[in-house]
């Protein structure tokens, strides 16, 4: 049994947690009416793949991309994909659908088995604690990359009728945009506070303007972007 550290549970937590409403939604979703939900499958399928090729499961990284493909051909200002393009596309969004659950039985398994078992590390943080091995590698692919390396802060205002969702939503939308190395605090964690702030190191390879234009502030008290200059270890926060 591989050991995991807190973190990696945590990104793996949360793929299961993404990807079980990905499945739900695409299990509503139908090519021949196109064009309602197209555009959010669109997103939503972009992100599974991402995901999937951030943590290595490479099939599903693949049938994602070419669910995109077909997808994109099926928006309204593309004309829609036509009889044959949505059988195509149901034949796709089907195969992909059974990856994914095929994976999430997997890494759910894989989770309740390793049970407490992972790195004894402070996963809220501190804003000075060291990066793990996982988080090391991930920052090393980021500068290969040429990407940035950002820390955002955000805080729920006390009038937001849904705190939780809407900092998931940030979350979502920097995946979106990047790569997620840290959450701080875990979001199970975040679940469970009245003053709600989230911390979130990311890599991009946006720039801070463009960044904060694609993350929705509605409901935020504060949003800080701020760019950390990457170089090993010691420019970790």
């Amino acid at each position: 049994m591989i050991k995991l550290s807190a973190a990696e549970k945590e990104l793996h937590r949360l793929f299961l947690e993404g990807s079980g409403k990905t499945l739900l939604f695409l299990s509503n979703y139908s090519p021949e009416n196109s064009h309602e939900g197209a555009e959010e499958c669109l997103r939503l399928v972009h992100a599974l793949g991402l995901t999937a090729r951030f943590l290595g499961y490479g099939e599903i990284a693949e049938r994602a991309q070419g669910a995109e493909n077909l997808l994109a051909r099926s928006l309204p200002v593309s004309g829609g994909p036509g009889e044959a393009g949505a059988g195509e596309l149901s034949s796709v969004l089907e195969e992909l659908t059974g990856a994914v659950s095929e994976a999430l039985a997997d890494i759910r398994a894989w989770l309740e088995a390793e049970g407490g078992e992972a790195e004894d590390e402070d996963a809220a943080g501190d804003g000075g604690s060291s990066s793990t091995e996982f988080e090391a590698a991930l920052l090393t692919e980021a500068q290969t990359r040429g990407e940035k390396f950002y820390r955002v802060e955000a805080e729920i205002s006390g009038d937001e009728p849904m705190p939780f969702p809407r900092l998931y939503l940030l979350v979502n939308n920097l995946e979106l945009a990047g790569t997620l190395i840290r959450l701080e605090p875990p979001l199970e964690v975040l679940q469970k506070k009245e003053n709600l702030f989230l911390r979130v190191y990311a890599s991009s390879n946006r720039d801070p303007e463009s960044l904060k234009k694609l993350l929705d502030t509605t409901g935020l008290e504060k949003l800080d972007i701020e760019e950390i200059p990457l170089g090993g270890e010691e420019n970790w926060p």
